[in-house]
């Protein structure tokens, strides 16, 4: 019997590691890095299908109701989650961040993201960054052109509540 029990303790252990969210996962608070200020709230997870996303939850002066005007005649994007013009898909609530793939815990890659202010589409990589003494978890979230060429931006760890908030 007590070696049931043991079996099963260590199965029950096991498996809640094999469950456990990456630590990539959560609400998030982007920062234009020019002025320093929130610029907008995001949700990442990661999807039944393994890769993640993220969605905009809030952007700064904007309402739930606004579109994504600043992709105005954009084709469809490759692999895009939402079926539709890019122009018509509201700019809260869609998922800007699509196809992600697991490196290893807190790093993803080969997927893509959106910047939905003007449209354009890049290649995406994000890397989870643990808290420090004086700084809150971070996650950077780099968009490229190709060949290394492009701009990161580091988002900071935040509740459902603030990112869900519009400033």
């Amino acid at each position: 019997m007590k070696r049931i029990i043991t079996v099963f303790t260590i199965l029950l252990l096991f498996s809640g590691a094999v469950f456990a969210s990456d630590p990539a996962e959560g609400y998030w608070i982007s920062w234009d890095e020019k002025n320093n200020k929130a610029t907008g709230g995001w949700y990442i997870h990661v999807n039944d299908d393994g890769m993640m996303y993220g969605e905009m939850l809030s952007a700064t002066g904007f309402t739930s109701q606004t579109k994504a005007y600043g992709a105005k005649g954009k084709k469809p994007y490759k692999n895009f989650p939402v079926a539709g013009k890019p122009e018509d898909m509201p700019l809260v609530g869609t998922p800007w961040i699509f196809c992600m793939k697991k490196v290893k815990d807190g790093a993803w890659t080969d997927g893509n993201i959106v910047d939905p202010g003007d449209g354009n589409l890049y290649k995406c990589k994000v890397t989870y960054h643990g808290a420090s003494e004086n700084k809150p978890a971070w996650l950077e979230v780099r968009g490229e052109i190709g060949l290394g060429i492009g701009r990161s931006q580091h988002w900071r760890q935040s509740s459902k509540t603030e990112a869900s908030n519009t400033w």
